[in-house]
């Protein structure tokens, strides 16, 4: 099972990752605050439940290693460019299939006022996890 330095790591790798998949095509400014705020908010969120639930055995798993939910809020405000807000909500939640096996269904929304961009987004996503 992965520890918190893993935690840290993955979390930091793909908070910044998605962040920047949604800012691709933005000025460069943006794109890096947007990645930044993505690591920060990934980092939090692979830390987190190990906050709420601390490991008590290696073993450890219990409500705050399930169910996700998220949220976002930010403002940039560029030297170049003009300023804008972003605010997002994620929910995940997961259905053991068997020891081995989790599926995980989540909903998503995020919203910007970028001007010549479309505001709302709704998405959804499903997941399985094989532990070998």
């Amino acid at each position: 099972m992965p520890n918190r330095d893993v935690h840290l790591r993955v979390g930091a790798l793909s908070g910044a990752a998605y962040a920047t998949y949604h800012a691709w095509g933005q000025p460069g400014p943006y794109m890096v605050a947007e990645a930044a705020g993505g690591m920060v908010g990934g980092i939090g969120g692979g830390l987190l439940p190990d906050w709420i639930d601390t490991p008590c055995s290696p073993r450890h798993r219990d409500e705050a290693h399930s169910m996700s939910i998220t949220g976002t809020v930010g403002y940039v405000s560029p030297d170049v460019g003009s300023s804008y807000t972003y605010y997002g909500l994620d929910v995940a939640v997961p259905y053991k299939l068997t020891d081995a096996a989790t599926l995980t269904v989540g909903g998503h929304y995020a919203n910007q006022n970028i001007s010549g961009l479309k505001g709302n987004h709704v998405w959804g996503t499903v997941g399985v996890t094989y532990a070998f």
